[in-house]
């Protein structure tokens, strides 16, 4: 019984903190992406000169529960001002340096630029919001980052200076990360396939024609969907429609399967993410597959990267060295931070997702049309606070319960 409650508890509480490091670099370039996506249209949705004023959603907000900084901006050159801090946010989480505050602000940006256009919003909004908030009290700069360069590298030309004894060089961790952070993240995107497939019950799920009248969505096909719609036969579309519902219901048992767990998870980083390429080629459905595909490198095993080191690891220990020494001669270490002090913070975060975890089932309960009536727990406010704030509503229905057979707005 111990010892299949030590492997529960690995399987669905601890990460490896290479994958953190990964997901951190990955995910930052979706962060960045989509800020650059919203600057191209920068005077249309986040100045009073353009379509959407901010005293306009000031006065009809979309939701009782809001935040964003660029609510105060008016003008072009202070959207611009807020655009480029949130870029500096954005490059120094992916680089991982101070990453424990980088977290915090990338957070603060994400959600000040979505809610700035709560109305325009998608899934991809949600997603990356919600990994956004469900990192946070996850080292994400333990491992490919400057924070982990400088804590493991000699001591520093400062120190050398300093009369006291240098601080000793630590080695690499790859000890498991144990956070009910982790729990949340496996349960929300087990969730996001579960009642995505389970919402697509109309006729054209159950006869394939989804992807065909999908296709013809002239707001949302992209230019190889138009090929697609006009080049493959209907069997063709039938096929990708069955397997799209299938995949959509296999990731949910990939990511949250008890057993097998090194073959489903490794599995579900293989087949998952051509899943959402899929969608990003033929439909413009925003940052939503790439946020998708962002939250994968969480999923990879200690057995996974051992894998990998055996293979890569001559080849990768040069350029790291060459990095550890490029970090030393422009950044000084970090100072060591009080363990109690560390104790206290790891606490009330776990706390904290733990709370936001309770907000999000009472949330996904409701949103869900699948969710049979008696299960439904009445919203109290402060669980809608916490989702409203962070913008990370919990309705998954993508295309469901099937597209629309007119192309409509």
């Amino acid at each position: 019984m111990r010892q299949w409650g030590r492997s529960l508890f690995q399987t669905y509480f601890t990460v490896d903190p290479r994958s953190l490091g990964l997901f951190r670099v990955l995910f930052g370039w979706v962060l960045f992406s989509d800020l650059v996506r919203r600057w191209v249209e920068l005077d249309f949705w986040y100045t009073n000169s353009g379509l959407l004023p901010n005293h306009t959603v000031l006065w009809r907000p979309p939701a009782r529960s809001m935040f964003s900084l660029f609510f105060t901006a008016s003008t072009t050159p202070e959207a611009q001002f807020g655009f480029m801090l949130c870029a500096c946010v954005y490059l120094l989480f992916i680089v991982g340096y101070k990453t424990r505050w980088l977290q915090v602000l990338a957070l603060v940006a994400r959600v000040s630029l979505n809610s700035r256009l709560a109305p325009l919003e998608n899934g991809g909004d949600m997603v990356m919001d919600l990994l956004c908030l469900l990192t946070l009290p996850l080292p994400l700069g333990a491992r490919f980052s400057l924070d982990a360069l400088l804590a493991t590298s000699e001591p520093t030309v400062s120190e050398r200076r300093d009369s006291g004894e240098p601080r000793a060089a630590a080695a690499p961790a790859n000890i498991a990360v144990a956070s009910i952070a982790v729990l949340a993240l496996l349960l929300q995107f087990g969730a996001i396939y579960l009642f995505n497939a389970s919402s697509k019950v109309g006729a054209a799920w159950q006869d394939g024609s989804a992807v065909y009248y999908a296709l013809h969505q002239d707001k949302l096909v992209t230019w190889l969907g138009v090929w697609m719609r006009e080049q493959l036969s209907i069997s063709t579309l039938r096929a990708l429609t069955w397997s799209t519902l299938a995949t959509e219901w296999l990731g949910f048992a990939l990511i949250l399967s008890p057993v097998f767990v090194r073959q489903a998870r490794l599995l579900a980083v293989c087949l998952m993410p051509t899943l959402h390429l899929g969608f990003a080629l033929g439909l413009n459905v925003g940052s939503f597959s790439p946020a998708m595909i962002s939250f994968y490198p969480l999923l990879l095993r200690p057995e996974h990267w051992q894998w990998l080191s055996r293979r890569h690891a001559a080849r990768v220990r040069p350029l790291h060295d060459q990095l550890s020494r490029w970090a030393l001669s422009w950044f000084d270490s970090q100072p060591a931070v009080p363990t109690q002090a560390l104790a206290v913070n790891r606490w009330l975060g776990e706390g904290a997702i733990l709370v936001v975890l309770l907000a999000i089932g009472i949330e996904v309960l409701n949103d869900n049309a699948p969710v049979p009536q008696a299960l439904r727990i009445p919203r109290s406010r402060w669980a809608t606070a916490i989702i409203e704030y962070p913008r990370i509503l919990q309705g998954w229905r993508m295309f469901a319960s099937e597209p629309s057979r007119i192309d409509s707005m």
